[in-house]
């Protein structure tokens, strides 16, 4: 059978030395993407990277190679059943849907037996294990590891597809948890193993991804399929029309959002980091995540956690931002992948019902202050905002269901 070759002009290939207390498969993980960054310029959520332990001269190396996702993508779809193996170096296949077991036992007996070699030359005495080298390998070869849009990509699409709702989600770092019902746990991603209840014959269940992975052959299914070009369709950052006014970015967050009749709950400031909190009607739902996306990457910002919570009429959204540190999110964002897919976060208002304003109790004085729900004249009144400059914005339901606001001289 004919090999089929990636161009040298399609992939790139680096040899990066590992340090001892970077085996475990997370550390390696983390380890080796703030290497390519360095290494490898425009390094984004765009690309994809395979990597192989090797020994040199009693130490220890990741060869990494960095293609692009769409380039990657050419590849399966041409040679859908066929290993890829790298132009210029003959016998090294990546990306492979299923693991060689023959070269996967010779690969561990070699990492086992220079363990040894590799605690003589330590400094720090410390010697991995036989066998957490072993999970090392079978760790790359089970599972694919994904960008959090991709990862949000995957679940949204798939719980859209099958008719599924997502009560809540939250993500932080390397960890991500979703609350989906209404839908068969085996047909969305990264759910194949979760502990499945029924209430009302109705399936719920959570999908707890830690280290922001799926497995390997589940995920070159949904690739082959197209479920993850679905993310294609999401409006780019640009397409919010936000622009940076010269202010910093929690004042210009709270602008656009209050503009947008949200509600702010709390706000948090540090220096190299903030935290932003507010509920928002079904209309501008969508608007409200991609125009605080597209604030955050114009004024240097990305996204560090998110929380949607969809418990009452309205879902509550908490977002943590950080400085880019190099991440291209010009195109996409986690936070403009949840706008892409908002209809599954946020549920249809019951006709009749109020929305009741949670009462907040900052432990730090805040920029506004929001009163609990009042009539004073109109019953559908829900309540108000007071600012540091002494207007206030009342808030109240109208006729037709949706949230309002006008400003009203403070009393």
């Amino acid at each position: 059978m004919k090999k089929v070759f990636v161009k040298k002009d399609d992939y790139d290939f680096y040899s990066i030395p590992l340090p001892v207390g970077v085996l475990s498969r997370r550390n390696r993980r983390n380890f080796l993407l703030r290497e390519i960054e360095k290494r490898h310029p425009c390094f984004s959520s765009g690309n994809c990277f395979d990597s192989r332990l090797k020994i040199k001269k009693r130490s220890l190396f990741a060869e990494v190679v960095v293609m692009e996702k769409s380039k990657l993508f050419e590849y399966k779809n041409a040679f859908p059943s066929e290993p890829l193996f790298l132009e210029g170096r003959k016998n090294r296949c990546v990306f492979r849907k299923k693991k060689n077991v023959v070269k996967l036992a010779v690969s561990m007996l070699a990492l086992s037996g220079a363990a040894v070699a590799l605690h003589a030359v330590s400094k720090s005495g410390e010697s991995p294990q036989s066998a957490e080298v072993a999970k090392i390998i079978q760790g790359e070869e089970d599972y694919v590891f994904l960008s959090p849009q991709d990862l949000f990509t995957l679940v949204f699409a798939s719980v859209s597809k099958n008719g599924g709702k997502i009560h809540s989600m939250e993500w932080s770092g390397d960890k991500c948890v979703f609350n989906v019902s209404g839908c068969p746990s085996e047909e969305i991603a990264g759910a194949k193993y979760c502990q499945v209840s029924y209430k009302n014959g109705e399936p719920n269940f959570l999908i707890q991804n830690d280290g922001m992975k799926i497995r390997r052959a589940e995920f070159d299914d949904y690739a082959e399929s197209g479920l993850l070009r679905v993310a294609e369709s999401a409006s780019p950052l640009s397409a919010y029309g936000f622009v940076a006014k010269g202010k910093s970015f929690v004042p210009e967050a709270r602008s656009a959002l209050l503009s947008l009749g949200c509600v702010i709950l709390s706000e948090q400031v540090a220096e190299d980091s903030c935290k932003i909190s507010f509920f928002s009607n079904e209309e501008s739902f969508s608007q409200a995540l991609g125009v605080l996306a597209a604030c955050a990457f114009q004024h240097g910002l990305c996204e560090k956690s998110i929380r949607v919570e969809n418990g009452g009429l309205y879902p509550t959204v908490s977002v943590s931002f950080e400085k880019n540190t190099g991440k291209d999110f010009e195109s996409s964002s986690p936070l403009s992948v949840c706008a892409r897919y908002s209809a599954l976060l946020c549920r249809k208002n019951s006709g009749g019902q109020t929305a009741e304003v949670p009462e907040t109790k900052p432990k730090v004085s805040p920029v506004y202050t929001i009163e609990r729900r009042r009539t004073d004249g109109r019953s559908n009144r829900l309540g108000s905002i007071i600012a540091k400059d002494g207007r206030v914005f009342a808030y109240y339901k109208s006729n037709d269901g949706k949230i309002k606001m006008e400003e009203e001289n403070a009393h």
